[in-house]
């Protein structure tokens, strides 16, 4: 396994990112603990716009990082306001690089929180390794989403580990 931060590098998000980010987020194993669901092609295409690519309806305070290895895009994190998510490839799970994500994205002051599916256990011990603790259940958004409820984890700024 490679040492974290020793293989890849983090930096800002910017437009060229948007067919890696298309490629991860298409993923099956990404999309469903990601979204719930794979999402169909033009779903996905305004859900990146929006959140990603600062289309109508994007959050006027988000951060952005990506992650680079290799020469390529291989993660990407998000924080609109104190809600923080991010993604990983595959192929470069358990490297480290979700936790520089979430460090990184959690370097404002603000308490910061995220939303895990239940089944998805490695960003649970990674949100737990980092000092977030279980702070209860959020229902499915509507009832023809995955019907899974997502997991709210949270983490007061003067507790927050770095």
């Amino acid at each position: 396994m490679d040492s974290p931060g020793s293989s890849f590098i983090l930096r800002h998000f910017d437009e060229s990112d948007t067919l890696a980010v298309r490629a991860i987020l298409a993923d099956a194993a990404v999309a469903v603990p990601f979204f719930g669901r794979v999402l169909p092609g033009d779903q996905l295409e305004r859900r990146i716009a929006r959140h990603w690519g600062g289309g109508p309806g994007a959050p006027e305070r988000r951060i952005v990082a990506c992650v680079v290895a290799d020469g390529r895009l291989v993660g990407a994190g998000l924080r609109r306001g104190a809600e923080i998510g991010w993604f990983v490839a595959p192929d470069w799970w358990r490297r480290g690089v979700a936790t520089a994500l979430v460090r990184r994205l959690c370097m404002d002051p603000e308490t910061a929180f995220a939303q895990v599916h239940r089944d998805n256990l490695a960003s649970i011990r990674l949100l737990e390794k980092l000092g977030f603790r279980f702070a209860g259940l959020r229902p499915p958004p509507r009832a023809s989403f995955e019907a899974r409820a997502r997991l709210r984890y949270a983490v007061p700024a003067a507790s927050r580990r770095t």
